[in-house]
């Protein structure tokens, strides 16, 4: 894993979704569209070069923050519903501190293991 803060290491190092008001009903569960919206956070949060791009990165991709959150399946939805708080504090105290802890950071890496490689990246 590198220093630079992808939404994996953000989630990671600095590491949300990514409430509870996020990950509320409202949304079926799906790998597919849970793992899309991963992967869309993931590539996203690459091109954040420095801790100050932190705060703008959730502010705007909050929408796909708490759908990541509401579309994560049971056996994931734990790990999702901590990284989405955690994107909501980062949000409300306007600072990356909430992501920057062990237990975001193994989140992040769980979610990452449990969607796998992005598609771009997978050979048959």
């Amino acid at each position: 894993m590198t220093t630079k803060p992808t939404f994996t290491v953000l989630a990671a190092a600095l590491s949300a979704a990514l409430l509870v008001a996020g990950c509320g009903g409202g949304s079926k569960s799906s790998k597919a569209d849970f793992c899309r919206d991963n992967a869309t956070l993931n590539a996203k949060s690459a091109k954040m070069t420095s801790r100050a791009d932190t705060v703008k990165f959730f502010e705007e991709n909050i929408a796909t923050i708490d759908h990541f959150g509401k579309v994560a399946p049971a056996d994931i939805a734990t790990d999702a519903k901590k990284m989405v708080r955690a994107a909501h504090d980062v949000i409300s105290k306007k600072s990356a501190a909430p992501f920057e802890n062990g237990s975001i950071a193994t989140s992040a890496r769980t979610v990452d293991k449990y969607c796998g490689p992005p598609a771009s990246t997978t050979t048959t």
